[in-house]
């Protein structure tokens, strides 16, 4: 991305979306020059959010909110240079993880030899620290959140947490307890599978929303995943945008998320997890079935995409999800960016 890009005027909400084939980032303008953003991936130097930033004229320090949706590789990568570089910004994660059994990984990942996977996690971690006069891990921490926390509200802007549910944070304890690794034993915690931990967010814009899913799977346990966000029915207008969860898997396919959080045929994005082959041939076609429009950051199935310029942006996303906003100056304008995007085939 070397090509110089226009900021979003003040009263303009902008998502965009980006994702190479490994990595995952969302960056938000709120409106009034405020930005969110919503887990990291590295670009072509360094974390992609910054770089596009950067391409707008726009300081890391007007970063307000840096909201880690779960602990997998491909969410977090970047995620304490971006932090470092907003010293204004609130780091947001999951009230799931705000447990001892997680903070021992954490202090465990500096071991070479456990491989947890938690590095980027202790790197927040000590820029909080160092913004609190050095405390001990055990006596700071991020903004943790669950079902129904408001993170952000103006006259223009709300952004509101639909997951994870109380009964997430259960079966995190559990979960993450049997993670800790066992002495002589080299275990890798961070994986691909399921992720019953993901934030969700519902992000409003003067009465035009969007539903950010992270990577939230769809669950048997009534209590949980996708069930868990519908039983709480948290108050937010339906999405005419969804970033699709967990990269259009068919394990996060949910009913009940298109039916009732959903406005009918509504845009779609998805990022792809190449290592996975995500979204496969007939994730690509139920999406399309489901959407009015579909995206993908990247050519499916494919090795990591190599680093091109912010010139090969797909032009036909652009104008198609600039109609989510009708053109009222009090409605929610998108524009996604992406070195590599395109329309599902």
């Amino acid at each position: 991305m070397n090509a110089q890009r226009k900021a979003p005027l003040a009263h303009e909400a902008e998502i965009s979306v980006f994702g190479r084939g490994v990595g995952e980032c969302v960056v938000v303008h709120l409106g009034d020059g405020a930005w969110m953003v919503v887990d990291s991936c590295i670009g072509e130097r360094r974390a992609v959010a910054l770089e596009y930033l950067e391409l707008m004229g726009v300081p890391a320090a007007h970063v307000k909110l840096l909201v880690i949706s779960h602990w997998d590789d491909d969410h977090i990568r970047g995620a304490a240079e971006i932090f470092e570089s907003a010293p204004d910004a609130t780091w947001v994660v999951s009230a799931a993880l705000k447990t001892e059994e997680f903070k021992r990984l954490i202090l465990a990942g500096r071991d070479p030899l456990t491989g947890t996977g938690t590095h980027e996690f202790d790197r927040l971690f000590g820029v909080l620290r160092s913004r609190k006069q050095g405390q001990r891990l055990e006596s700071v921490g991020p903004r943790w959140v669950s079902e129904g926390t408001l993170l952000w509200e103006t006259q223009q802007a709300r952004v509101q947490v639909m997951a994870p549910s109380p009964a997430t944070m259960t079966l995190a304890h559990n979960e993450i307890a049997s993670l800790l690794p066992v002495e002589g034993e080299k275990r890798r915690v961070v994986t691909q599978g399921r992720n019953p931990l993901s934030v969700v967010l519902s992000v409003q814009f003067d009465g035009r929303s969007a539903l950010l899913t992270g990577d939230l799977i769809a669950s048997s346990n009534p209590e949980t995943g996708w069930n868990g966000v519908l039983r709480a029915l948290v108050s937010a207008p339906k999405a005419a945008l969804v970033k699709i969860p967990h990269h259009g898997s068919v394990g996060a396919h949910h009913d009940g998320m298109w039916d009732t959080l959903l406005e009918p045929t509504p845009l779609a994005v998805t990022t792809t997890y190449n290592p996975s082959g995500l979204p496969t041939v007939s994730d690509r076609s139920r999406l399309r079935a489901l959407a009015r429009a579909s995206y993908l950051t990247s050519t499916p199935g494919g090795t990591r995409s190599p680093h091109r310029s912010g010139d090969r942006t797909i032009r036909a996303v652009v104008p198609e999800l600039r109609q989510v906003s009708a053109g009222a100056v009090s409605s929610v304008a998108t524009r996604q960016r992406s070195n590599y995007s395109g329309r599902l085939s």
